[in-house]
Order: structure tokens, then sequence, then C-alpha cells
């Protein structure tokens, strides 16, 4: 008697989600799990657990990330388009140096918001939310 296979583990279950209050904005707040690459499957699970109908700003964590596979970047660029239609936003905080390279080559790093904490990028959501404006910057301020 033969097992069936086991399904492949929910690329949703696999991320951590959590709401941030910052006052006057709301933001959700995704962290990839440890050791296991960031692809676009896991991205386009972000986009199924985003709320309809309202502006979602959403700070992404790469600190756990290691490695990008597949078609991560293109899902990434989906995902940005997608808040921005609905007047949202995407940040992308504590990306490990070697995912920033790939960004800076690729010249990605130009499309995107990146900050070196969760804390910076909540900074800058809330200044953005007040009017002003406060400018990203690469990890390791560099």
């Amino acid at each position: 008697m033969s097992v069936p296979p086991t399904p492949p583990p929910d690329p949703a279950s696999q991320l951590s989600l959590e709401t941030i209050d910052l006052g006057d904005v709301t933001a959700l707040l995704v962290s990839f799990p440890a050791g296991q690459p960031a692809n676009g499957q896991r991205l386009a699970a972000v986009s199924a657990a985003l709320p309809s109908g309202l502006p979602s700003h959403v700070v992404l964590n790469l600190a756990a990330v290691e490695q990008v596979a597949g078609p991560f970047f293109g899902e990434l660029l989906k995902l940005m388009k997608q808040l921005r239609s609905s007047g949202g936003s995407l940040r992308l905080c504590e990306l490990r140096q070697p995912i920033y390279d790939v960004m800076r080559v690729t010249r990605m790093e130009r499309l995107f918001d990146v900050y070196p904490s969760r804390e910076a990028a909540y900074t800058n959501l809330k200044s953005a939310s007040a009017g002003s404006v406060v400018a990203p910057s690469p990890p390791n301020g560099g």
C-alpha cells in the first residue's frame, strides 16, 4: 500500500504577519521564515493576505532571507504596484548584504524603498503620512 505524497506547505502559513499600529497609519509587517529562500510564491501569499479595499502599507522584513529564488523580484514589483494602486506603499527592511547587492547590480534598488531596520521603515512611514519625507538608505548605511 502506497502512501500519498504530502502536499507542500501553504506559503502563507510560512510567513509571519503582524499588524503594527503607528498612530495615524497602520502597517503590516511581513517576515519570512529563516533558512528558506524567498520566492515568488511566498510573495504572492503576501498579496493574498492584504485586506481588500483599504490602503495597505507593508514593511517587508527580509532579515531571515539568505537567498532569493524564482521570480522573486517580479512578484515584488507586482506587490509594490498593487499596494500603490490602492494608496498603499511597500518598504523593504533588514536586507542581508548579498540580497541588496543583487538589487544594486540589477538596479532594482532604485525602484524600492530599502531601510536598514524596521524602525527606520516605520519612521519613514509615519513621516510620509504626516507629509514630510525621510529618504531611504541601504543596509549598513552604504
